[in-house]
């Protein structure tokens, strides 16, 4: 007895030929209970397939948002990538310019050193210029 209440229903129809089946079915019936109850059964079933189309439809729009979205997450993920090589190149240069700075910074000593040899060179070539001019200025 069980194995005979689990049957599988009969192959549906396709859904405009369902209608007309269902429709032709009503009108042959003649107990009016029996066609109200098909016309509503016909209705929820329309109902029912309008209601899978829409449901279709909106699935087919979500399939397309995603991978929409999956596109955009891939450019973001190579834009990312590209942000990510930059960031590295310039703390590369970052820690350059930190060597090059001390490195200035401990040849300052000796950069002071050559500024003050070429001052007192020159104020030594001024004194003897001026030197040699008082004394030949009668030249």
């Amino acid at each position: 007895a069980a194995a005979s209440s689990k049957k599988k229903p009969p192959p549906m129809p396709p859904p405009g030929q369902a209608a007309e089946e269902a429709g032709n079915e009503a009108n042959d019936v003649a107990d009016p209970s029996l066609r109200a109850e098909a016309q509503e059964l016909l209705a929820a079933f329309e109902t029912n397939l309008d209601q899978i189309h829409q449901v279709k439809q909106k699935l087919g729009e979500v399939a397309n948002m995603v991978s929409v979205f999956a596109i955009k997450a891939e450019e973001q993920q190579e834009v990312a990538a590209q942000i990510l090589e930059d960031a590295e190149v310039a703390t590369t240069n970052v820690e350059e310019a930190g060597k090059h700075l001390q490195k200035a910074n401990d040849n300052k000593s000796s950069y002071n050193f050559y500024i003050v040899c070429w001052f007192m060179g020159s104020a030594i070539f001024l004194l003897i210029f001026d030197f040699i001019d008082a004394r030949y200025s009668w030249i």
